[in-house]
């Protein structure tokens, strides 16, 4: 399979910024979503939309597609076979964050987000030394990560 070229799919060039990337996957965002554009390969340029977002908006990303391409990403653990691929988590939050919500659910942005729907937390990020024969090999470790919980008795009110 030929590497895809996400300057291209995005209609940027290749010394684009940020806030040029982010303006042209918005106005493509819109044309290609399967809700408005009917076309039968509307979902699969949709997802390449995405990744082609996706991959130039992250700087270690981009650096490593400069470099090498879509294989230099493959390579270093970024598969893109899921449903939007690695790190692309929900792309309804990231087109809400664009467009104001509603995104994919029964409409083009039109339905307000549920105030009382849970939020999605942060993303938790822990650096982890290994040796080289861990690596490669693999080892399972068991790590501490300290979290606030709401109190049962206060609800997280503070008066208990």
């Amino acid at each position: 399979m030929a590497n895809k070229d996400y300057y291209s799919i995005l209609g940027v060039s290749r010394d684009a910024g940020k806030d040029e990337i982010k303006s042209a996957f918005r106005k493509k965002a819109r044309e290609l979503h399967p809700d408005v554009n009917k076309a039968p390969d509307a979902t699969e340029q949709f997802k390449e939309l995405g990744q082609a977002y996706e991959v130039l908006m992250d700087d270690e990303k981009r650096a490593l597609y400069d470099r090498y391409g879509e294989d230099g990403l493959k390579n270093a653990g970024y598969d893109f076979n899921g449903p939007f691929g690695t790190g692309f988590g929900d792309l309804s939050e990231i087109l809400s964050s664009f467009f104001g919500g509603g995104f994919g659910f029964g409409g083009f942005g039109r339905t307000a987000q549920d105030p009382n729907a849970p939020r999605r937390g942060s993303d938790l990020r822990l650096d982890l030394q290994l040796e080289f024969e861990e690596a490669v090999f693999g080892i399972e470790k068991d790590v501490e990560i300290s979290h606030l919980e709401t109190c049962d008795r206060c609800a997280g009110k503070g008066s208990e």
